[in-house]
């Protein structure tokens, strides 16, 4: 699709909209990796810098890794070899964020197979019990 003119009202609408998946994987993998602190990484074994689970999807790979005291998420970037840490602000490349939103339900799940004394599958059911029926 090639575009001869700029339609400013789409842009702010598509900017919005990524913006709004940010604000959801933010909250949605902070969550899990708060719970994921409680896991100490000395009493498991792990070396720091072990990774502990690793969730691939596409180019992409969120990786579970032992960090100095517990375990922490990272994302990394097969093809550019780049990894991040943080889910917020501009940390995630917006030409990633639909991909990572797309399998955000995927990483808490395989989270919660992973490690399921942390309680992830009833702390998000509790959440999502809270939210407005949708209308049809």
């Amino acid at each position: 699709m090639e575009i001869t003119r700029i339609d400013c009202e789409r842009f702010f609408s598509g900017s919005q909209e990524i913006d709004r998946k940010r604000l959801i994987i933010a909250l949605v993998l902070s969550t899990v990796e708060h719970m994921a602190w409680t896991i100490k990484r000395k009493s498991h074994g792990w070396k720091s810098g072990q990774r502990i689970l690793s969730i691939a999807f596409g180019e992409l790979e969120f990786v579970w890794e032992a960090d100095d005291n517990s375990v922490c998420g990272r994302f990394y970037h097969k093809r550019q070899y780049t990894r991040w840490w943080g889910y917020s602000g501009e940390v995630i490349p917006a030409s990633l964020v639909s991909t990572i939103y797309e399998h955000l339900s995927e990483i808490v799940e395989k989270t919660a197979e992973a490690f399921p004394r942390l309680g992830i599958i009833e702390h998000f059911q509790f959440f999502m019990n809270q939210a407005p029926a949708k209308s049809v």
